[in-house]
């Protein structure tokens, strides 16, 4: 979503109905958040919002990957939406 603020901003939603234990909630946000900064959507002036679901399923390597592969297609629909 589009916003005015002229960066990129993140929300992150990690429910307890998901994952119980707080400890894993939050590290599920700490990962989310650190994939969005260390990635080039920054550039962009946008609004994300993340809700983890289930997360524990998945290796952490495999964690990061699927964040990177999400974070490079909103970056590209971002890209599309602005030549538009």
């Amino acid at each position: 979503m589009p916003n005015n603020n002229g960066k990129a901003r993140l929300g992150v939603i990690a429910s307890k109905r998901c994952m119980s234990k707080a400890v894993t909630r939050n590290k599920c946000k700490r990962m989310v958040r650190e994939i969005f900064r260390l990635h080039p959507l920054k550039d962009t002036s946008v609004d994300v919002v993340v809700q983890v679901r289930n997360f524990s399923t998945l290796s952490a390597v495999a964690q990061r990957i699927e964040l990177i592969r999400l974070f490079s297609q909103l970056e590209v629909l971002c890209e599309r939406s602005l030549l538009s």
